[in-house]
């Protein structure tokens, strides 16, 4: 067996020990990759490894405004269709009236915000439903309080999910001429960032929209209670 001397206390040891058993200096020389990445002799590759990901994530994350890239990114779905009955469904039943003489029609839908900016979403979106002829049905939604009964501005911050609600405003046959949309069946947000307008397309069942062609029980005699109807091609 050979012998050297340590490097650290000069002691006589076995030129096959990895550790000086006098002063117990790490007698390993460093890789080249260790070197490479400054590393000290009592850090791993893998905790190497992860401060560089850290440092690559914290350099993309500075430079992301410069790139353009903390922007917006709204996407969604629609939930279920349904019907506020004035009086009953927007207050506490202390103050419900005996009777219903208004019936509101509203969908409810669940955004969310990928992006890195605030999301200021239009007060009124459009869903296209099946195209007859030349013409498809256009459904209007102005952004809702059920409670309140008045129209919403909604904002969206980064990584947050928001449920609206939007209130049937206009539902009726337009050859595309007449209005220009997405679709068929499919439903648009619009919606404001730091960059400016931008949209959203969302891709719906035709099942959905087909309540909003039908009128709520509301009483004959109360023609500001129905909601509005299609009209005909």
């Amino acid at each position: 067996m050979t012998h050297i001397n340590c490097p650290k206390c000069d002691s006589l040891i076995s030129d096959k020990a990895q550790v000086c058993p006098v002063c117990h200096a790490n007698l390993v020389k460093p890789t080249r990759l260790s070197r490479l990445l400054g590393l000290r002799d009592y850090l791993t590759l893998p905790a190497a490894l992860t401060a560089l990901f850290v440092s690559l994530a914290g350099w993309v994350n500075d430079f992301r405004p410069v790139l353009k890239l903390d922007d917006a990114k709204v996407t969604g779905y629609l939930l279920n269709p349904d019907i506020i009955n004035v009086g009953l469904d927007d207050r506490p039943t202390e103050q419900q009236v005996k009777e219903v003489t208004e019936y509101i029609q509203i969908q409810r839908v669940i955004l969310f915000n990928n992006g890195y900016s605030l999301a200021s979403v239009q007060s009124s979106f459009v869903c296209t439903g099946d195209e007859t002829g030349p013409s498809r049905h256009l459904f209007t939604f102005v952004t809702y309080d059920t409670k309140q009964r008045i129209k919403t501005f909604v904002e969206i911050k980064p990584s947050e999910t928001v449920v609206l609600s939007g209130k049937l405003s206009d539902a009726n046959l337009y050859t595309k001429e007449e209005r220009a949309s997405a679709g068929p069946n499919t439903c648009t947000f619009g919606y404001y960032d730091k960059f400016g307008l931008k949209g959203t397309v969302i891709a719906i069942k035709p099942a959905q929209m087909r309540p909003f062609l039908e009128t709520p029980s509301a009483p004959a005699d109360d023609a500001s209670a129905q909601a509005p109807k299609a009209k005909s091609p």
